[in-house]
């Protein structure tokens, strides 16, 4: 087997253990009224020979009803008991990436196809992530046809807009509540919606409603304006440029000490190798039929 993590340098040091196996009859729990009987099992006690200085030796205990008379017998449990991660992890996927659990079918008849999808669907994932792992330097040609490896992910701009707002919309609930606490009054609604639209040519009303909005030094209103220079990237023709823009609205936004959209941000940061990808597109989709995040 193979040691990891720890204090040592190097991963997947190799180690060698001792196994020990025997049979044992535990006493069954006392129960009112009945007895249970007893069950004999087999305990199977692989430890480390010779553990790296002040690490603690690598000690496995395992409990089977099976036979471990052999030392055969015993490193086929071993091996039984290694595939065990994979199960996890392969079941993972259909309740963890592909959120089985949420579908609510109410019929029988509709869950057994939808979780046999599924399972084909988790194994084709964990097939692919072993195969990565052992052979990191095959095509990707060998498993997907050549349109899908050349697919390009794009983070739709429609979606991505759909962040900022939630964010504004979380600061002006909390910040009205604040408001309401301190007995003001808090903003008109005709009034935000004239900050977050922004017209481009405003009349003189709307100009004279925008100055007397700005004069209110409160973080929904700085919210609205990061939003709009967030907005303003899709006007680039250049990733360049954007990439640059990007950079500094996330940093000037990690600065104003408004959390919702300061999670946005790093959030987005994340993401950051993907929104090229806009460009490298064309420009071409941008109606919320692309990938989500």
């Amino acid at each position: 087997m193979t040691r990891t993590g720890g204090s040592l340098p190097l991963p997947g040091l190799r180690v060698k253990q001792t196994l020990k196996t025997c049979r044992v009859t535990p006493h069954p729990p006392q129960r009112s009224g009945h007895s249970l009987d007893p069950v004999e099992v087999s305990v199977l006690v692989a430890q480390e020979i010779d553990p790296p200085k002040g690490e603690e030796p690598v000690t496995w205990i395992l409990l089977t009803n099976l036979e471990m008379a052999s030392f055969k017998q015993a490193i086929e449990k071993i091996q039984w008991y290694l595939c065990h991660w994979q199960i996890e992890i392969y079941f993972r996927i259909p309740k963890g990436g592909c959120k089985i659990g949420k579908l609510q079918l109410e019929h029988i008849d509709r869950l057994r196809p939808a979780i046999a999808l599924y399972m084909i669907v988790a194994w084709r994932v964990l097939y692919l992530t072993l195969l990565g792992r052992e052979c990191p330097d095959l095509p990707c040609d060998l498993v997907f046809a050549k349109e899908t490896a050349g697919a390009v992910n794009i983070l739709d701009r429609f979606h991505i807009m759909a962040h900022p707002s939630k964010a504004i919309d979380e600061v002006r609930a909390q910040e009205a509540r604040e408001l309401k606490d301190k007995g003001y009054e808090p903003i008109p609604a005709k009034m935000r919606w004239l900050l977050i639209k922004q017209p481009e040519n405003p009349t003189d009303k709307q100009d004279t409603k925008l100055s007397e909005l700005l004069q209110y030094n409160l973080r929904s209103i700085r919210g609205c304006l990061l939003k709009g220079k967030f907005q303003s990237f899709r006007e680039y023709a250049s990733p360049h440029w954007d990439g640059q823009s990007f950079d500094k609205w996330c940093t000037k936004t990690m600065r104003s000490k408004i959390e919702p959209m300061k999670k946005v941000a790093k959030m987005l940061k994340r993401h950051r190798p993907l929104l090229p990808n806009w460009f490298q597109a064309e420009k071409q989709f941008s109606n919320g039929d692309r990938g989500r995040f």
